[in-house]
């Protein structure tokens, strides 16, 4: 049996592929409801289907008073019961009568280390990639705490390790494509109950990116309403989609918005004429997530450009900008096509763009 513990759609439906693919075992979903910076909840109505025998959530934060951890501290050291206990307070009614061989997690997940410190037996950890932040932002996620899941790692999978340079696990492996079976789709369907909403994706279809809601900042919204300006001119509103981001909620009563927990990645297996489509963003994963999962080869369109001194002010800590840049030169090397990656410079240069597309495509 495996324990999957996952804070967002994305990491659970690579987590989910992962055990069916590579590992052919049952498995429990343990979420984290309360996704980061997010009001939203993250959850999964489905209970026992396929593979998947079980889903629990995780609480947040902190779980015991001060008084609990020095009961605790005691009981440790008496009965050895610590972490068992502090599973069942952070994990309600989590399984342990299940015996765990593995442990596939994201990178900060203290429940996942009580249950390695619970168990009997040793599980071995498996990390999943948790989106392209991964590839541009190289932090360091080890320290002495016995409840750093990283510390623990062996081995990560993520959809281009030639790309990969976070080294703080020493085994990198690729992580399968998603699998087209039948009976995996329908594990995943009964999930996220993604089929509902195949028939709202069209030609061009936006990721929104909450950048201004998260860090404030209105000039983000204002000059994102400058490309949508662009699109309503040049492309018609009923071949346009706006796929919501997991924290954002439906606010454009002029578009076609799709909300909803189910990753986007569950429909590339499954919308028709996916390489004929355009997917657009400012930065998100998704844009990439066909060819790394897949290797379809949609037309994407980069806008993160257009927003660089909103994207330098966001990331002033880091040199995100530049590593951003940096990733996606390397990646479009990946692409058969390599046209089919493009980062206009300016509003006018996207206005370009799509007039060029609807001619030819």
């Amino acid at each position: 049996m495996i324990a999957v513990f996952c804070e967002t759609p994305y990491q659970t439906l690579n987590a989910l592929n992962l055990v069916y693919s590579e590992y052919k075992e049952d498995c429990i979903l343990c979420i984290y409801r309360d996704m980061y910076m997010s009001d939203n909840k993250y959850e999964i109505t489905a209970n026992n289907i396929g593979y998947v025998k079980g889903v629990y959530y995780v609480k947040r934060g902190e779980i015991i008073d001060s008084l609990g951890k020095r009961i605790l501290r005691r009981l440790s050291v008496l009965f050895g019961l610590h972490h068992r206990y502090l599973l069942q307070l952070s994990v309600p009614h989590f399984p342990m009568r299940h015996e765990f061989n593995r442990i596939i997690t994201m990178k900060y997940a203290t429940a996942a280390t009580y249950l390695l410190h619970a168990s009997k037996s040793q599980p071995e950890v498996i990390q999943v990639e948790e989106g392209i932040g991964e590839y541009i932002v190289h932090d360091t996620v080890l320290n002495d705490s016995i409840y750093n899941i990283n510390n623990y790692v062996a081995h990560k999978y993520v959809s281009a390790p030639e790309l990969y340079e976070n080294q703080y696990v020493k085994s990198i492996k690729k992580a399968p494509y998603l699998s087209e079976n039948a009976d995996f789709l329908d594990t995943i369907n009964h999930i996220f109950g993604y089929r509902r909403d195949i028939c709202k994706y069209r030609k061009y279809i936006w990721f929104e990116e909450p950048f201004a809601k998260d860090y404030d900042m209105p000039e983000f919204d204002d000059k994102e309403e400058q490309c949508f300006d662009v699109f309503k001119q040049v492309v018609s509103i009923d071949d346009l989609t706006i796929k919501l981001h997991p924290r954002s909620v439906p606010h454009r009563e002029w578009a076609n918005e799709i909300y909803s927990l189910a990753p986007w990645e569950c429909y590339i297996n499954e919308l028709t004429n996916l390489e004929d489509r355009v997917l657009i963003s400012v930065s998100s994963t998704a844009l990439l997530t066909p060819k790394l999962l897949a290797n379809k080869e949609p037309y994407v369109i980069f806008l993160f450009k257009i927003f660089k001194e909103e994207m330098k002010q966001i990331y002033k800590e880091y040199s995100y900008y530049d590593e951003l840049l940096k990733f996606i030169e390397n990646i479009k090397g990946m692409y058969k096509d390599k046209n089919r990656v493009i980062v206009p410079n300016s509003v006018e240069e996207l206005k370009t763009i799509l007039l060029q597309m609807q001619k030819t495509i």
